[in-house]
């Protein structure tokens, strides 16, 4: 029996941003689905189970820190790790907060492809 290929749910507003991480993961053994923001992410965490949830802090209506909180308030990542993607929020006290708030780290939108794949595989361990 072949194993099934670990699935990343990527949400971020900018198509760019979705298109080349959908790609570097896909190019990377993973099966990945997509959301435009955090409203269509909720609903899709609800009707869907992933492996991780690769996510941006600055979106229109819920932003990052909003989704993750109200993620972990109703165990909607069902323990997948959440992974945070950003350009901006590099400051430790925003790290604090995406861990407070039960995400597993962040990764920096202008990481090489590798980087990204390591801290994902990592993330899954």
């Amino acid at each position: 029996m072949i194993p099934s290929k670990k699935r990343v749910f990527v949400i971020d507003d900018s198509q760019t941003v979705r298109k080349n991480l959908s790609e570097i993961l896909v190019k990377g053994g993973y099966e990945v689905s997509e959301a435009t923001d955090g409203t269509e992410a909720l609903k899709r965490l609800g009707q869907e189970k992933f492996d991780l949830i690769l996510m941006d802090l600055e979106m229109p209506g819920l932003n990052g820190f909003e989704l993750l909180r109200i993620i972990g308030a109703g165990n909607l990542a069902n323990d997948a790790p959440i992974l945070v993607i950003t350009g901006t929020h590099k400051d430790l006290a925003a790290v604090h907060e995406i861990r407070k708030l039960g995400g597993a780290g962040f990764i920096d939108k202008s990481s090489p492809p590798e980087e990204l794949l390591f801290h994902i595989s990592q993330s899954l361990l």
